[in-house]
């Protein structure tokens, strides 16, 4: 079993990573998980087989430390589970930085291994998923659209019910951060008019956005240590947030 190794990441963050005694790459869970943004790492970890992760026992200053660690399996499992947009960027600089540094040490890749051949075919699966998400969200976008459009027209609409737009709440060309302030005057004024608080009206809206798209902002929310407006503002349509909040009649 080689040393560990630190490898830095964008000169902010470092992942440590060792080979064991078939000269096989392992790397410390604990700072993958911080990379990807995976906050919960004991339940991402548990998620992953048995063969794909394990436990090091190395010297620190304060004495012997047991650290969790992934192979190369488990690394690409938890890459493929972050939704933080940098995964992408990790998983080649792991396939172009790390992995060569390791074999130039003369402790990694064995003669007639395969390793290129399962890079080559993970980062392609890696792109399928990708371009099949960019997909998911077109479609979703189309039928937000059709939604709305039937719902100015007064046409029958399905069981789920969404409050009616104005006309007057067009979003083209305006940046999130804009309309979220948009957003938030229109609670407040709606909240004045009805002699009301704005954290029901806020819970309204986060509810409403919850129910058309089936994400539990809140849980996710959560997950982001953010709150569901800020949520929805980095990971969501705000879009579609302004117009649900623009339909809301003014008492």
């Amino acid at each position: 079993m080689s040393a560990i190794v630190a490898f830095d990441f964008n000169g902010f963050s470092t992942v440590r990573a060792f080979t064991d005694e078939d000269g096989n790459p392992w790397w410390i869970a604990k700072d993958v998980c911080d990379i990807l943004t995976l906050t919960n790492s004991r339940k991402t970890l548990a998620a992953l087989d048995d063969d794909d992760k394990g436990v090091t026992i190395r010297e620190t200053s304060g004495g012997p430390q047991e650290m969790a660690t992934v192979n190369e399996s488990g690394l690409y499992s938890l890459i493929l589970r972050s939704r933080k947009p940098e995964a992408k960027a990790f998983k080649r600089w792991i396939t172009h930085d790390v992995l060569p540094a390791l074999r130039q040490t003369g402790r990694y890749g064995i003669e007639g291994s395969n390793v290129e051949y399962r890079l080559d075919a993970l980062a392609e699966r890696i792109d399928e998923l990708a371009a099949e998400t960019r997909r998911r969200m077109s479609d979703m976008r189309e039928e937000t659209a059709s939604f709305f459009v039937r719902t100015r027209m007064n046409a029958p609409m399905p069981a789920l019910a969404m409050p009616k737009l104005s006309p007057d709440a067009p979003t083209t060309g305006k940046g999130k951060r804009v309309l979220m302030l948009e957003i938030k005057a229109r609670l407040a004024e709606l909240a004045r008019r009805g002699d009301t608080k704005i954290p029901p009206l806020y819970q309204r809206a986060v509810s409403d956005y919850t129910r058309y798209f089936g994400v539990e902002v809140i849980q996710e929310a959560q997950r982001f240590n953010k709150e569901p407006l800020e949520w929805i503002e980095k990971h969501g349509d705000v879009d579609v947030l302004h117009m649900i909040v623009h339909g809301y009649p003014l008492e």
